[in-house]
């Protein structure tokens, strides 16, 4: 079976203005496609804007997401950044 990894980030991995084909999560796996042919994985994108790290893991640990999932690229950003620029302890 084709190994299968998740992409979890905020806006710069949801990407929600651009075409599929755009993302970074898609154009990887196009990229690992061309290189590995059928060996390459798929990628899942799991981004959502505003999230932070925090917030991608409780979504991973509390869903179901990870069912059949081998990986994770975790690609954390400005949202984790602006909340501790602002010192907030959210949890």
């Amino acid at each position: 079976t084709q190994p299968r990894w998740l992409a979890v980030g905020g806006s710069t991995t949801e990407c929600v203005y651009l075409d599929d084909e755009k993302t970074w999560p898609w154009r990887l796996s196009q990229l690992l496609r061309d290189e590995l042919g059928a060996d390459a994985p798929w990628i899942g994108n799991a981004g959502i804007s505003g999230f932070d790290t925090r917030q991608h893991l409780r979504l991973l640990e509390e869903g179901t997401l990870l069912r059949g999932v081998e990986g994770v690229i975790l690609q954390p950003g400005i949202n984790d950044l602006w909340r501790f620029a602002a010192n907030e302890e959210e949890m």
